[in-house]
């Protein structure tokens, strides 16, 4: 099928389920992502298939890539985002083993007390 630039934004915003104001960038986008993930010129071949007043729609900018400055922090801040996220991963497992491999003569209440304080002892060492 042919489309014009004009049928071809309606019909990504259609099926994207992307604002029509927002495909343009989100073309940008996922184009900026292929070129990274792809070997280098495998993208603009791909395009060249492509009628030249889509190809521009699809190319979008070909300018290179600005490093950017190093975030001094940005090391230290994941890190401490991945050891928040296990931690709450072995919270959520130690909730879910607590309240499901306790034995069943147990009343919930006691095995949810048991398994909360457990939580309790593995959120808290993040204030350690």
């Amino acid at each position: 099928m042919r489309y014009g630039v004009a049928e071809c934004l309606d019909r990504i915003s259609t099926e994207a389920t992307v604002r029509r104001a927002d495909v343009r960038q989100a073309i940008s986008g996922v184009s900026t992502g292929l070129t990274e993930l792809l070997s280098p010129g495998a993208l603009e071949h791909a395009l060249e298939q492509l009628p030249k007043d889509l190809r521009g729609l699809f190319a979008g900018e070909q300018r290179p890539l600005t490093p950017q400055p190093p975030d001094p922090g940005l090391d230290d801040r994941l890190r401490g985002m991945k050891e928040d996220i296990e931690r709450l991963a072995d919270a959520v497992s130690a909730l879910a083993l607590g309240l499901h491999e306790h034995p069943a003569d147990q009343p919930l209440g006691r095995r949810g007390a048991e398994a909360a304080q457990a939580v309790n002892r593995i959120m808290l060492t993040r204030q350690s």
